[in-house]
């Protein structure tokens, strides 16, 4: 399962960098559901959300990926900040 988990990752890592948003939400949520602890899936989901507006489910996936790893999220945290202070 966590090959699968890093197929799909890496491919939903070229629909982010091709600016394919809303496939990347679809490729992560995938992610996610198959390792519902992939802290990554949510922070790269949350990214794209916010690339979409979607500030709302931005925040959201920002403090799920927050929750499951808080050892490496100082900036993730300004992150999800910076979308209070911009909207």
């Amino acid at each position: 399962m966590n090959l699968i988990c890093s197929v799909l990752y890496s491919r939903l890592c070229i629909h982010a960098e091709l600016n394919e948003y809303e496939q990347a939400i679809e490729d992560f949520s995938k992610a996610i559901e198959l390792n519902p602890n992939y802290a990554g899936a949510y922070y790269n989901r949350g990214i794209a959300y916010a690339k979409l507006n979607q500030h709302e489910r931005a925040i959201e996936d920002y403090n799920k990926a927050i929750e499951l790893n808080p050892a490496s999220c100082g900036g993730l945290r300004k992150q999800r900040d910076s979308i209070f202070r911009n909207p």
